[in-house]
C-alpha cells in the first residue's frame, strides 16, 4: 500500500506530525488481486471464503458493488480514512488511525435457510484502530530531538572551524613540500649549497 501527504498536520503530545492517508489508487480495481470493485480489498484466497475489507459503511466503494445494501447513518468519509502520523524531521511514525469493515459476499436470497439476504457484500465487523505515542515516550522523543538539535548547532559552528584548521594544516604541509623541493633543487644545481 502506498501513502500520500494529506495536506495537514496534527499535534500529539506537543509534537507536530504530518498526516499521510492511503492513496486512492490503492482502492482501485486490480485484477491481479481479484479486486473487481473500487474500495473492496479481496481476502478470499486467504480465508477460503468470499471475504472483503472496506472502509466502514462502504465509504469509497463503487455504488454498483453495494446497490443491494442499505447503508444507515452514512458518515463523513474523512472520518474513515486510513491515516498514519509521521514526525517530519526523523521520519518516525508516531501514530495511526485505521478504521475498517470486514464483509462477506452473500450469494443472494435463500442462501441460508431462514435468513433472506440480498446478493452482494454484507458487513460482519467494523473495527477502529487508533494508536498514538504516549506522554512519556513523547517527552523522551522531544528530549532526544533537543539533544540532536544542540549537536547539529554545535556541528554548524565547529564544522567550519574544523575545515579551516584542516585547510591551514594542508597549506603548511604544502609550503613545507615546496620549500623542501626548492632546497633539493638548489643542492642538485650547486653541490656546495649549505642548508
Amino acid at each position: 500500500m502506498t501513502w500520500e501527504y494529506a495536506g495537514h498536520t496534527v499535534f500529539l503530545e506537543g509534537i507536530e506530525l504530518l498526516v499521510f492517508k492511503l492513496q486512492a489508487a490503492n482502492l482501485a480495481p486490480n485484477a491481479l488481486y481479484y479486486q473487481h470493485s473500487r474500495g473492496l480489498f479481496n481476502l478470499s484466497s486467504l480465508q477460503s471464503a468470499d471475504v472483503f475489507i472496506s472502509l466502514p459503511r462502504f465509504n469509497a466503494v463503487d455504488e454498483s458493488a453495494v446497490s443491494n445494501v442499505s447503508i444507515v447513518d452514512q458518515a463523513d468519509g474523512r472520518a474513515f480514512e486510513w491515516n498514519i502520523f509521521v514526525e517530519p524531521r526523523s521520519g518516525i511514525t508516531m501514530g495511526k488511525d485505521i478504521a475498517l469493515q470486514i464483509n462477506f459476499e452473500s450469494p443472494g436470497y435463500g442462501a441460508f435457510e431462514d435468513l433472506q439476504l440480498p446478493a452482494g457484500p454484507m458487513p460482519l465487523l467494523w473495527s477502529q484502530d487508533r494508536e498514538t505515542i504516549n506522554g512519556d515516550d513523547a517527552q523522551s522523543f522531544k528530549d532526544g530531538a533537543a539533544q540532536a538539535n544542540s549537536l547539529q548547532i554545535a556541528m554548524f559552528v565547529v564544522g567550519p572551524l574544523m575545515l579551516c584548521c584542516c585547510l591551514l594544516y594542508a597549506c603548511v604541509v604544502l609550503w613545507k613540500c615546496v620549500v623542501h623541493r626548492h632546497k633539493d633543487e638548489q643542492i642538485e644545481m650547486n653541490p656546495t649549497y649549505k642548508t
